[in-house]
């Protein structure tokens, strides 16, 4: 688990409560984000400036961290999500049986795949691996129905997002490879998959479906894309959902749009709702052209969380 410690240039109102007074806000990011990426660093400080401590979970690899086995991650990764987040709880949060100290409030929000992962751990019909301390969720910008959202990603932009993040998972394998050779050949051995073969036969246009067909499909033990993005969309166990979550989403958003969204899956269940806006892209609700940092949807995300806490 790799972590990071965040010290906002700014401290607002709440920002000198009393440790064991905050609630605990757990981040999930998107596919090649983690707890360096600007947006990720600015959620963390308008959080923490509002009232919150905030964990962000990193992906394997991530955020300056080398892998230690070839395993990878996915848009249905739940132990990577689950794990950590249930460590983070037991680890600084849990008190013990008759504690007279009151348990600080957790909450958990993803973005992008990242949210993908957090609806689907909130999803899991397992009894076992429910996590009934998180008081409140959010998904933001999640693609619900993958293989809507694919057919999306290969036509729009001639398949500009198809690339560039086909582009940035590739990049990740280069790395891993340069600086865990030895780790990196194990794929071989455990998973039959040959990264020297498909780092040299990739195209001067990668694919993120590509991508999933030649590592993931074959890592986490999917027989094709199909399979995996039927298995990954989160559509298929919102009914399960008992935690109250909020699914924020853009209906201009190049990569999800309107039918990935689980319109009827969400109105059907007490326990999740939607929010969607015509404008703001995939996580891109500035209110300023030229300052990246000014974000109105963050102010809404703490008033949600702050509005189910009130209500604990």
């Amino acid at each position: 688990m790799k972590g990071d410690r965040f010290k906002p240039k700014k401290k607002g109102k709440k920002a000198q409560q009393k440790k064991s007074d905050r609630p605990l806000l757990v981040f999930v990011p998107g596919l090649t984000s983690h707890s360096l990426t600007p947006y990720v660093v600015h959620i963390v400080e308008s959080f923490y400036n509002r009232g919150f401590d905030v964990a962000v979970i990193n992906y394997r690899g991530l955020a300056g961290a080398k892998l230690n086995t070839p395993r990878l991650y996915t848009a249905n990764a739940t132990d990577d999500v689950r794990e950590p987040i249930k460590w983070i709880y037991e680890k600084y949060i849990k008190q013990p049986a008759g504690s007279p100290i009151k348990e600080a409030p957790v909450v958990a929000m993803g973005c992008s795949l990242g949210a993908s992962n957090l609806a689907n751990v909130l999803g899991d019909s397992n009894p076992n691996k429910r996590l009934p301390f998180l008081k409140a969720a959010m998904c933001m910008d999640v693609p619900m129905k993958f293989d809507r959202c694919l057919e999306i990603l290969k036509s729009n932009l001639f398949g500009f997002f198809d690339i560039g993040l086909g582009a940035n998972m590739v990049n990740q394998l280069k790395r891993h490879q340069k600086q865990v050779p030895e780790t990196m050949k194990k794929m071989k051995d455990i998973y039959d998959i040959d990264l020297s073969e498909f780092l040299r036969n990739q195209k001067a246009i990668p694919s993120i479906i590509e991508y999933d067909k030649k590592i993931t499909c074959p890592m986490f033990g999917y027989k094709n894309p199909k399979e995996y993005y039927d298995q990954a969309s989160c559509a298929r166990v919102v009914k399960n959902i008992q935690t109250p979550t909020l699914f924020f989403n853009c209906l201009g958003d190049p990569l999800v749009k309107s039918d990935g969204i689980a319109w009827d899956e969400i109105a059907e269940n007490r326990n999740t709702m939607l929010c969607t806006t015509k404008f703001g892209g995939h996580i891109g609700y500035h209110q300023r052209t030229f300052d990246l940092n000014s974000q109105w949807f963050l102010d809404f995300c703490v008033d949600y969380f702050e509005g189910c806490l009130s209500n604990c």
